[in-house]
């Protein structure tokens, strides 16, 4: 059944059309990708074909979306829709709602979890999971419900490439094979190319088809190249690891090392549920692990909480957790007067606002936000605090390709200014390129890599 889009339009309460008289067309059994930039409507236009909008916002509608089929959705953040503890409970539970034979639901639920390759996640908590490893059970509870559309909001954010690519093959089988309609909203399109059926660019409140020789113009280069990097420096450490070791739950992390990390940019490496965000916490006093932790030659386990807020600021993974209060003026403000410097004066924050097209927003609920803008605000209020250590856990995550450039930018003159970058990402970016070090994260060791072939 083809997905009918006539005369759609729609506004949030108080704000212009963020799209306006929108008229297209889904082919049945196709794959179909939504791009353009962060908060330009991919979101809201994919919860209004699932029929969640207008029901269940403020917003104004108008129009009419014609199709028989029922959807099945993938939220740009897993976490809005688990509400089980158990990976396989959530999948029971949404099976249950669909009022699937109960002697169905073990091969149902098994055949998912393969199709996602996280057949050995089925027992585990949800809670304790990455965000990648999330964003694969989500997936895994929309396949298992069979239903005919597809709706996948930013499906691979935070999910490493390898997985990526296999994912992506296995929803070719599902068109295939099964005669699904999939719509995916992502801003990598070079993932698609000669995947995707069809190309929208959702962008100025409008939603129009571009040709596939139309999206190879608009592709980053990024030629085959052997990257270098350092695996040593000159300058003494910042941060040093003795005898350090890390675990979640009964999950072995990483085994007992010996690292010195180093001012400059440190690239940070690893499959989904390899540690990296708990690396991160841990380094912040947040998670539990044994050994010293060494910032600046002070241990941090003997440090003042204020010591640790001086000398080092994370980015979390979900840009939900680091808001505190409700506007984005809210949060700048707040930013401003928990800053350890001066050097993000009024005007240098309002030519930041205004490159990263956040300026004609501030009196926003953050959490109204797209995950993009949500994202930007995010490094906005890290960077303004001015912390000499400054780490971000996927800071690239549902950004367009603009605001990708401008924060790579951004964040290599803070290294160039003397700040300690350490980011890990799934996004092939100009700040993996241009790095000083990489670190895998793998088989529970962290190692310092010389060079990296990428493609």
């Amino acid at each position: 059944m083809m997905i009918n889009i006539k005369d759609l339009s729609f506004s949030y309460p108080e704000q212009d059309k963020i799209l306006n008289q929108i008229n297209l067309k889904f082919e049945p059994n196709s794959i179909n990708l939504l791009f353009g930039p962060t908060g330009s409507g991919k979101t809201t236009l994919l919860k209004l074909i699932a029929g969640l909008y207008p029901k269940y916002s403020k917003g104004e509608m108008s129009g009419k979306i014609d199709m028989d089929e029922k959807t099945a959705m993938l939220f740009q953040d897993p976490n809005h829709q688990f509400a089980m503890k158990t990976v396989k409970e959530e999948l029971i539970f949404a099976l249950g709602n669909l009022q699937v034979d109960p002697a169905q639901m073990p091969n149902r639920i098994d055949d998912a979890l393969a199709f996602c390759g996280i057949s050995s996640l089925k027992n585990r908590t949800i809670s304790t999971l990455s965000g990648g490893e999330k964003q694969k059970v989500a997936l895994a509870v929309t396949v298992a419900m069979k239903r005919p559309v597809l709706l996948l909001d930013e499906p691979f954010s935070n999910v490493d490439v390898e997985s990526k690519k296999d994912i992506i093959r296995r929803l070719v089988q599902l068109k295939e094979e099964h005669n699904r309609t999939i719509i995916i909203s992502d801003h990598n399109l070079s993932d698609y190319i000669g995947i995707a059926d069809h190309f929208f660019n959702v962008q100025n409140d409008s939603v129009k088809p571009i040709l596939v020789k139309q999206i190879k113009t608009r592709l980053p280069h990024h030629p085959d190249k052997e990257i270098e990097y350092k695996i040593m420096s000159d300058n003494d450490p910042i941060i040093n690891l003795l005898n350090f070791s890390m675990t979640d739950g009964n999950q072995n992390l990483i085994e007992p090392e010996n690292i010195d990390l180093y001012p400059g940019i440190t690239y940070l490496n690893g499959k989904n549920g390899s540690g990296k965000s708990t690396f991160f916490k841990a380094l912040s006093r947040l998670h539990s692990y044994n050994g010293v932790v060494k910032i600046l030659n002070r241990n941090i386990k003997k440090s003042s909480l204020p010591f640790l807020m001086r000398y080092e600021n994370l980015v979390f993974q979900n840009s939900e957790d680091q808001f505190l209060t409700i506007t984005i003026n809210d949060e700048i403000q707040l930013a401003k007067k928990n800053a350890i410097t001066k050097n993000w004066t009024d005007d240098r924050i309002n030519d930041l606002m205004e490159e990263l097209h956040l300026d004609q927003l501030t009196d926003r609920v953050v959490y109204s936000l797209s995950g993009g803008q949500k994202k930007k605000l995010q490094i906005i209020i890290m960077l303004i605090r001015d912390a000499p250590i400054l780490m971000l856990d996927e800071p690239f995550a549902g950004l367009d390709q603009e605001s990708t450039t401008i924060i790579s930018r951004l964040l290599e003159d803070e290294a160039h200014a003397g700040k300690t970058i350490i980011f890990a990402s799934h996004q092939q970016t100009e700040l993996v390129d241009n790095a000083d070090f990489y670190i895998e994260l793998a088989n529970h060791r962290l190692t310092y890599k010389e060079d990296v072939h990428e493609s």
